[in-house]
């Protein structure tokens, strides 16, 4: 019988198979609690499954080749944190995209309840030529360039 950290441990992972790499829509109803939380996604994706399929099928919609992979996964008690790298292709540009990140989660009864994430997104607008490489230096600084 596996203890509840190697069953979360199974879980993340799980998770990035299935909704990722399989590209299941469904399996995050399967794995994520209607009440979930999912923080350091912007506000639009925060609350329950629903909001975190807008998240899935926008870049699902926009991307392709989608590839996750769970580099580390460190678990205890209720509490499970991942680093990985998801990878894709910018269908309008054909860009090679790199996002590298990490959450920390909370589990109960087998599903993510909470989970509190750190990705890329800065080097995703990089990548798409979006942003500029100094924009943070010049946002904090007060120039507008």
């Amino acid at each position: 019988m596996k203890t509840p950290e190697y069953e979360s441990i199974d879980l993340i992972y799980r998770f990035f198979e299935e909704v990722w790499n399989k590209g299941r829509e469904e399996a995050i109803d399967e794995m994520y609690v209607p009440e979930g939380q999912a923080y350091g996604l912007g506000e639009q994706y925060r609350k329950g499954p629903e909001q975190f399929k807008l998240l899935h099928r926008l870049i699902q919609e926009n991307c392709s080749d989608i590839h996750a992979v769970v580099e580390d996964v460190i678990a205890a008690g209720d509490r499970v944190s991942m680093r990985g790298v998801l990878t894709m292709v910018h269908k309008a540009t054909g860009r090679q995209l790199r996002l590298e990140g990490g959450s920390y989660n909370r589990i109960k009864d087998g599903k993510i309840v909470e989970a509190w994430n750190g990705w890329d997104f800065m080097g995703i607008l990089l990548s798409l030529g979006v942003v500029t490489e100094n924009c943070l230096a010049n946002a904090l600084c007060g120039n507008q360039n």
